[in-house]
């Protein structure tokens, strides 16, 4: 449950600044990454740019800071679902089938779709997959520039 770790005020300056290479390579290579290598160092260098210093760690733990009032904005979603068509994705080793569940409380209108041999960073692990479910949203089909 490391996502608490940006909640307590002075621990991520604290503990990752100047770490930032360490803390995303301890993602990037767990167990929350299936296929081994998938994330490139050129990858992490990119991801570095932008989360490098106290303002770049800040910046990026924010979201994890404001989980709880960002329940409360979402709340309302379960009496009044989302009508456009939302893609419920989930690796197969990461949180799988409970995205579709977690959707499925705020959207009427989701496809959930398990990813197989893929944990949590679906983007780099399988970029293909985000692509195939793209290419099947209505309204796409048109002319590719690909």
């Amino acid at each position: 449950m490391w996502w608490i770790l940006p909640l307590a005020p002075g621990v991520p300056e604290t503990l990752i600044v100047g770490k930032e290479r360490e803390f995303l390579n301890w993602f990037f290579e767990g167990p929350a990454v299936a296929r081994a290598g998938a994330i490139s160092p050129e990858s992490v260098n990119e991801y570095l740019r932008t989360f490098s210093g106290r303002d770049g760690v800040l910046g990026t733990l924010g979201i994890y800071r404001v989980a709880f009032t960002t329940i409360a904005q979402t709340e309302p979603l379960t009496k009044n679902k989302l009508k456009v068509p939302v893609i419920a994705m989930g690796g197969e080793k990461g949180l799988g089938a409970k995205v579709g569940e977690f959707v499925s409380m705020m959207a009427s209108n989701f496809r959930s779709v398990l990813v197989p041999e893929c944990g949590h960073f679906i983007p780099e692990e399988d970029p293909g997959a985000i692509l195939d479910q793209l290419r099947e949203l209505p309204g796409l089909h048109g002319k590719r520039t690909r």
